[in-house]
């Protein structure tokens, strides 16, 4: 059915004002008889089609079209039918898969904070202030920032997530955009996408419009430029709600149908910054630095569950900072009225392959130890870099450790599954560890003929384990 009226931007994207009725959203097998809900319960009085103010403060963005689309219809981006069978291709290799059979999720990276599971807590809504950056990408990489409702365990997973990012090979071109994103995995398959590009986000509103590039970009040491976003849970209907501004206006909402453990809450939240990459190196994140005074940043960090609504400083909810060699995050507490709850989060990126080193070393600390994280609502999805910055001088001190001399990386091999390069040695010690703490490699057996210093064979465990140490360095 042809658009009531087409919206032009200055960036050559076409809205099209399509029926309330008429979005993509209700074509999802869940929604076929589901009846839009203009309002969340608890704001009844609210006209959300005919809202007063853009919803935006000092140094905040708006990101309404130019032109509003008449009453009774919505805002959706105009895309060909090859862009939305690329969007769904994208989604699927972009944003982290949850299923068990996946055992690293190479090219992923997040640096910010997160709450602590708690069986007795729910969270009911999330949302901050974030500094609007454009990190450095090319094709094959993706860069965000994120608001993230999460819970289930990892074949059962759920998602809502909110921000900017920059998409290269989605909008083929390098413009920081607002994105909305859900996904739900379910007995191991992921559904979900990025804004309305498959049935399920319903958009109310009738000028903020998904997709829309968001400008100005803060500047490194010069203004700062932010855009406010929140997502709430209507209780009545657990529908969820994508809001807006100061004002919260609301842009539209995800049916609690969709979602198989977000029904009564999100057992999990998180905020900060998120890359993938297919590439051999990761995107920068933020804008680049990962520095606490110059980095991209959120204010105003804000949460609702049922003993609070908001990180006063006071409230008893624990969060932890996550961050790796190459994504700095921290700098978290409440600052007074104009920062309010804040944080920083970013970095310029590392290298794909040598990744997890960190872990690995970490993964022996907690099995030695009997130490085991909790991973309700946490899959494994966040893995560390070797950073750009300093792996050559990483590398030199891996090189000139006394207890691991290079004549004795290129000897530690096992036949068939070690070669002779350095490089091959880093991404494959990982194999050599598991297959040592799952039992599979005798406490006898040699690694190759390799001398230690004229001492003789290295035996598995005790070689092992002063490798791991020499990479500790890295």
């Amino acid at each position: 059915m042809s658009p009531v009226k087409t919206i032009q931007t200055e960036y050559g994207d076409k809205y099209d004002c399509v029926g309330l009725y008429e979005q993509p959203a209700l074509r999802h097998r869940l929604l076929k008889n589901h009846k839009i809900q203009m309002r969340p319960s608890f704001d009844p009085q609210r006209d959300n089609a005919n809202p007063t103010g853009n919803g935006t403060s000092d140094n905040s963005i708006n990101v309404a079209l130019t032109d509003s689309c008449p009453s009774g219809t919505v805002p959706i981006r105009r895309r060909s039918t090859a862009e939305v069978s690329r969007a769904k291709a994208l989604f699927r290799q972009q944003f982290p898969r949850f299923n068990k059979s996946t055992k690293n999720n190479l090219g992923f990276a997040f640096a910010g904070i997160t709450t602590r599971y708690e069986a007795t807590t729910m969270y009911h809504g999330a949302g901050g202030m974030i500094s609007i950056n454009n990190p450095a990408a090319i094709s094959g990489q993706v860069s965000a920032s994120a608001i993230s409702l999460e819970g289930g365990d990892p074949d059962q997973y759920s998602i809502i997530r909110v921000g900017w990012m920059v998409n290269v090979d989605l909008y083929h071109d390098n413009l920081t955009r607002l994105y909305a994103a859900w996904v739900q995995v379910k007995n191991g398959k992921q559904t979900g996408c990025y804004n309305t590009y498959c049935p399920g986000f319903v958009q109310t509103d009738t000028a903020i419009a998904l997709d829309m590039p968001l400008v100005p970009i803060s500047v490194v040491r010069g203004p700062q430029y932010y855009i406010k976003l929140s997502v709430t849970q209507d209780k009545s209907t657990g529908n969820w709600w994508l809001n807006y501004g100061d004002n919260a206006k609301r842009v539209g909402y995800w049916p609690s149908s969709l979602f198989t453990n977000l029904g009564n809450g999100a057992p999990g939240l998180r905020w900060g910054g998120t890359v993938s990459s297919s590439t051999s190196f990761l995107p920068q994140m933020g804008n680049g630095d990962n520095g606490q005074y110059h980095s991209a940043h959120f204010r105003h960090v804000e949460l609702q569950y049922d003993a609070g609504t908001s990180l006063n400083g006071t409230i008893a909810v624990t969060l932890d900072v996550m961050q790796n060699r190459c994504y700095k995050s921290g700098d978290n507490y409440y600052k007074g009225e104009f920062w309010g709850y804040s944080f920083y989060f970013g970095g310029d990126g590392g290298d794909t392959l040598l990744f997890s080193l960190k872990r690995l070393r970490k993964n022996i600390s907690q099995t030695q130890s009997g130490e085991h994280e909790s991973t309700a609502y946490k899959p494994v999805m966040w893995p560390n870099t070797i950073c750009f910055g300093g792996l050559r001088l990483n590398l030199l001190h891996y090189m000139s450790c006394k207890r691991c001399p290079i004549r004795c990386l290129r000897t530690l091999r096992r036949p068939g599954l070690l070669g002779n390069g350095i490089l091959e040695f880093l991404v494959k010690f990982p194999v050599m560890v598991s297959e040592l703490l799952k039992g599979r490699v005798s406490e006898t057996r040699s690694y190759g003929t390799g001398h230690h210093k004229g001492q003789g064979p290295h035996r598995c465990r005790r070689a092992l384990i002063q490798h791991a140490r020499c990479l500790s360095w890295l």
